[in-house]
């Protein structure tokens, strides 16, 4: 699955911020997912400043790409809005990495059995028609 990392970015110190994406991309990556990180574009930010803006509508159109999205933790408006857009689109939105990997498996990239995780239950929001909150 293509999965958006969604949380907080300026509200706080952004290198941990950034830091905290970084390692849910991780653990995404590590399930066998494809995480996208918006968080990422500090560096190219930082090359060629944008106005927030322009970074909402470039993560926009990625998010548009994603199977799924994953909310961290942390007041975000922008993770917020991006919540909404995925609800929007019907694109499954998990509050945790921990929910998404009871969902989707944690199976390390080329592990065999011995590479499975597991992991506490977390909460799932369901968009789209029948939506409603799994998990606990």
């Amino acid at each position: 699955m293509l999965v958006y990392i969604a949380g907080p970015y300026a509200q706080g110190d952004v290198a941990v911020n950034v830091r905290n994406a970084i390692d849910a991309a991780e653990q995404v990556w590590q399930a066998g997912h494809t995480p996208f990180v918006p968080h990422l574009n500090v560096l190219w930010h930082m090359v060629y400043p944008h106005p927030p803006s322009d970074w909402y509508f470039w993560d926009s159109i990625w998010l548009m790409r994603c199977d799924a999205l994953i909310r961290l933790e942390g007041e975000s408006p922008g993770a917020d809005m991006e919540v909404q857009q995925a609800c929007r689109e019907r694109t499954l939105v998990y509050y945790g990495v921990e929910a998404f990997l009871l969902e989707h498996g944690a199976r390390r990239r080329g592990l065999g059995d011995e590479g499975v995780l597991s992991f506490l239950p977390g909460q799932i929001i369901l968009c789209g028609p029948g939506a409603g909150v799994v998990g606990s």
